[in-house]
């Protein structure tokens, strides 16, 4: 019996462990409008993207992009905690471009073109960066 206690205390614990590990509640999932959890795929985001950063630097993009989260609006890295498409390090950056950063590709995409600007001027910068260091 003490066994059994001892293992569901520990899948307590480790449920618990995810549920403050996670970057939003579920409740705040079901609560966005539908419109926006339509429009939020793989391609949606990448037709999105290539508008913003023209057809010459979406390749350089698409590459970093791929690497970093598959473009995974919920990627995390296990060990950095890197979070969403671009992998925002604090997960929390990406609230500098909207509150519903946690589950909003295309405000994680935003704040990923402004990290981009501002760090390396273009995409083709930051892939060229990537290709030496593995990160961006």
């Amino acid at each position: 019996m003490r066994r059994r206690h001892a293992t569901g205390l520990l899948l307590a614990v480790v449920i618990a462990a995810i549920v403050v590990l996670l970057p939003q509640s579920a409740d705040s999932v079901v609560r966005a409008p539908r419109r926006m959890l339509s429009t939020q795929s793989v391609s949606a985001f990448k037709v999105w993207a290539r508008q913003h950063v023209g057809a010459g630097q979406f390749p350089s993009l698409n590459k970093i992009w791929m690497r970093e989260s598959g473009w995974n609006r919920y990627a995390r890295n296990p060990s950095s905690g890197a979070y969403g498409i671009p992998q925002a390090l604090p997960a929390r950056k990406l609230g500098q471009a909207g509150g519903d950063w946690a589950w909003n590709g295309y405000t994680q995409m935003r704040w990923g073109l402004r990290y981009i600007r501002s760090h390396y001027g273009s995409p083709a910068n930051a892939w060229h960066f990537w290709q030496t260091h593995h990160w961006y």
